[in-house]
């Protein structure tokens, strides 16, 4: 649990955790009628290739954001202390004003505004591979593989900026991960295996 930051005032503090909602599927789908753990072993069923195809479905709803102030007069530390909240949160979900930030007032002391009051971008991604294996001897096959990472090139955006009065504040200027990491933009990666 994240420490108070008002003790005279500890209702501030009850709002959602820093973990938003999650969702994984996993779909495999063998298509020439043989059972994954087949592709795993390595078994074949007389001179047949099979083709195999799995997709993962990755949902997210936004992660919660704590909106700072640069004031460092009461903890000693910048971008801890709360700023006050003059109207409600409206969340407007462009890159360039993710949420409205004119409700945000910098104050001397600690602000009225709870932890984790406004929530970021949330993530959506579909992962796709899809392989075939060609019999070359008896005992010898090629395995040919596509994996598509991101395949509807969804951007998954980072969070907005939290500090109150800074220039990025309310501003996404981001992608939630670097890009070449899962996640980012669609990636495609492609293999030649020889099993035998």
């Amino acid at each position: 649990m994240g420490r108070q930051q008002d003790h005279h005032c500890p209702g501030v503090d009850k709002r959602p955790t820093a973990f938003g909602h999650e969702l994984e599927d996993r779909l495999e789908v063998d298509l020439a009628g043989q059972g994954a753990r087949d592709l795993a072993c390595g078994t074949q069923r007389g001179d047949r290739s099979f083709e195999f195809v799995a997709a993962i479905l990755q949902l997210q709803s936004g992660s919660p954001l704590n909106i700072v102030t640069s004031n460092s007069s009461l903890t000693g530390v910048a971008n801890t202390v709360r700023p006050d909240v003059t109207g409600p949160i409206r969340i407007i979900g462009d890159i360039n004003q993710w949420f409205d930030t004119s409700v945000f007032v910098p104050v001397s002391g600690f602000g009225n505004l709870g932890r984790n009051a406004v929530v970021g971008p949330g993530f959506e991604t579909l992962d796709v591979s899809i392989s075939k294996a060609i019999p070359m001897t008896s005992r010898a096959k090629i395995q040919l593989q596509a994996d598509v990472f991101n395949v509807l090139n969804h951007p998954n955006l980072g969070q907005p900026g939290r500090i109150v009065g800074s220039p990025n504040f309310g501003v996404i200027t981001n992608t939630r991960f670097p890009p070449g990491d899962s996640g980012s933009s669609r990636q495609i990666q492609l293999g030649l295996r020889l099993l035998f």
